[in-house]
């Protein structure tokens, strides 16, 4: 069956992107709990470490900060576990990127990895076996690496400093949206060239893990995303006639590629970070 898109009053997906969706909740803001000793379970955590310091990639550079606490508003939903996400921050009139871990039972945000001031951090993906972290990360300016954004490990639990997980390759080249594929084989990518003079081009790639070495799946695609049982790749791509956006499915390795035609009163020219249902049966 071919998966089709899946219609409903609302969706709610947590995801790491630049698109956000405002609930009806009360806002709460965050407040700042007092310092938790590194490595030390909180009293009330059931034995749950609430506090690793974050880094940089910078030796000697890195942020102890501590975690905050966020009211659990959620709590009827009875979730467990931890939700990686990446926040803006503003402090000393510097601007930087923080990926947290939040605990969805405590409500405690702990930071795990920072971009720096003028750093930025477009993705964060944790391996399925939950051990290791991949971050989109661009370097502050005028430090190595700087201002190109490509792809670093690290422990998920941000203990050591992250790393370039392969060089770049042209300066002109981003590797951004990064995701595992379920069984944790793969990590795949979006490239994106700036040094084309018809606008950058945008591709899908992927890298075994760990070792492997990238290797292009798609032209003209972005936002890559896969199945649960890994054998399917979704992305978006640009229709060279009027820009639009356009919805794909694949093999895993980007081959059988077919569009997901939309219709309807209300389909917009605009698709982003598309994502299976469990099943599979449905984007």
């Amino acid at each position: 069956m071919k998966p089709c898109v899946l219609a409903a009053p609302l969706l709610l997906a947590l995801l790491l992107s630049s698109c956000s969706v405002e609930l009806p909740q009360t806002s709460v803001a965050a407040t700042v709990m007092p310092p938790l000793q590194s490595g030390t379970p909180d009293s009330g955590s059931s034995g749950i470490i609430t506090h690793v310091p974050g880094t940089t990639l910078q030796p000697g550079s890195s942020v102890h900060a501590e975690p905050t606490y966020l009211p659990v508003t959620w709590r009827d939903l009875h979730l467990s576990g931890k939700l990686i996400y990446t926040a803006a921050v503003v402090a000393n009139n510097s601007g930087f990127i923080v990926v947290n871990s939040l605990d969805l039972t405590t409500g405690i945000a702990t930071p795990l990895f920072q971009s720096g001031d003028s750093g930025w951090i477009d993705s964060a993906a944790v391996s399925p076996d939950e051990k290791t972290m991949v971050v989109a990360y661009g370097p502050p300016v005028g430090t190595p690496g700087g201002g190109q954004v490509t792809l670093y490990s690290l422990p998920a639990d941000g203990s050591k400093p992250a790393q370039y997980l392969f060089t770049p390759g042209n300066s002109k080249d981003e590797n951004s949206q990064v995701v595992w594929s379920p069984d944790g084989k793969y990590l795949y990518f979006t490239r994106i060239n700036y040094a084309s003079t018809q606008g950058p081009p945008q591709t899908v790639w992927r890298m075994e893990y760990p070792g492997g070495t990238p290797e292009k799946v798609r032209d003209n695609a972005y936002w890559p995303r896969l199945s649960s049982d890994s054998s399917k790749l979704t992305f978006v791509a640009l229709d060279p006639q009027n820009g639009t956006n356009l919805l794909y499915v694949s093999n895993a390795d980007g081959t059988g590629a077919e569009q997901v035609h939309l219709t309807g009163p209300n389909v917009s020219p605009v698709i982003d970070v598309p994502m299976f249902t469990p099943d599979g049966r449905s984007i």
